[in-house]
């Protein structure tokens, strides 16, 4: 893999005084965030591909297609929110 990814994943960012602004940056942040794994995952899928390893292949191509629709939800409710 070329990229390295080193921060923990045990996030928390809200406490009742985050701010509609906070939540929008955050939620921005998350739409980038999960189009990097997006990529880095669609790589190894293609690498599984080509090791004719399809079954594997395929679950990884349904899981790129529900992080997809994460996404699009999350752009949704930025939408929503006037961004």
């Amino acid at each position: 893999m070329s990229e390295q990814h080193n921060h923990n994943h045990e996030h928390n960012h809200l406490n009742e005084h985050t701010s509609k602004e906070e939540l929008v940056v955050l939620m921005k942040y998350m739409v980038a965030h999960n189009e990097s794994h997006a990529k880095q995952l669609d790589e190894i899928a293609q690498k599984l591909n080509s090791a004719h390893e399809h079954e594997a292949y395929n679950c990884l191509v349904e899981a790129l297609s529900c992080a997809e629709k994460m996404n699009e939800k999350i752009n949704e409710a930025l939408h929503k929110l006037g961004q």
